[in-house]
C-alpha cells in the first residue's frame, strides 16, 4: 500500500528512527505534534505486533488532544477512504488497524475519569460548572441562537444556572481577543461571528 504523506522536513530525523523511544522537543505550533501522529500512525500499518499506549501527565488531555490528534492523521492520510484501513470509536476512545489488528490504546482511567482541566489535586470541572448537557444546550441557545437570558429560562432551563453561565461568558470574554484565527464549526464563528464586538 502507498501512502502520500506530506511531513516536515524538519522531522526527517526522527521520522526514520527506529528507536523503542523517542523524545522530542519544540515550541507550540512547531508542527511535532502533527508529524508525531501521521508517523506513528505509518509505523503502527506497517509493523505488526506495534501498539501505541498514549499517557500524559494531565491524562484527561488524552481525550481532547491526543486522541483528537491521532484521529486528525488518519483523516488527513486516507480522507473518506479511512474506514478501510481504521476503525475508530469516538466515546470509547479505540482506534485499530484494520491490516493488522495494532491499536492505539488509550488508558481505561483516562476514558472513565470525570472531565478535569486539573487545576489543583482531585478538581473536577463539575465543582464549578453545571451540568456538560445542561450547559451545551445554554451555550448553544445564547451564543448560537441568539436567545435572551428569559427565553433560555422559558426552554426549561433553571434561572440560576442560565444566569450564572450567562455572566461566566461575559466575564471571560475578553480572552476571545487573545486567541488566533480558528476553524469555524458551527452557525456563529468564535470570534466575529459572536453578537459581542471583538
Amino acid at each position: 500500500m502507498n501512502i502520500d504523506v506530506q511531513m516536515n522536513p524538519g522531522f526527517k530525523e526522527v521520522d526514520h528512527s527506529r528507536k523503542r523511544y523517542i523524545v522530542m522537543k519544540g515550541s507550540a505550533g512547531s508542527g511535532k505534534s502533527v508529524d508525531t501522529a501521521q508517523n506513528y500512525i505509518l509505523r503502527l500499518m506497517q509493523d505488526p505486533g506495534r501498539n501505541l499506549l498514549c499517557v500524559r501527565k494531565a491524562d484527561v488531555t488524552n481525550r481532547d488532544s491526543t486522541f483528537a490528534e491521532l484521529q486528525g492523521a488518519i483523516f488527513r492520510m486516507f480522507g473518506e477512504q479511512y474506514k478501510r484501513y481504521w476503525h475508530i470509536n469516538s466515546s470509547n476512545m479505540i482506534m485499530e488497524c484494520k491490516i493488522n489488528r495494532n491499536q492505539i490504546i488509550i488508558p481505561e482511567n483516562t476514558i472513565q475519569k470525570a472531565p478535569s482541566a486539573e487545576l489543583r489535586p482531585n478538581q473536577k470541572d463539575q465543582d464549578s460548572l453545571p451540568d456538560y448537557n445542561e450547559l451545551d444546550g445554554i451555550l448553544k441557545l445564547y451564543l448560537e441562537e441568539n436567545h435572551s437570558p428569559e427565553m433560555i429560562i422559558k426552554a426549561g432551563y433553571p434561572k440560576a444556572t442560565v444566569e450564572k453561565v450567562i455572566q461566566m461568558v461575559k466575564r471571560n470574554e475578553y480572552k476571545r481577543a487573545q486567541c488566533p484565527p480558528i476553524i469555524k464549526i458551527s452557525k456563529k464563528a468564535f470570534g466575529y461571528g459572536r453578537k459581542y464586538p471583538f
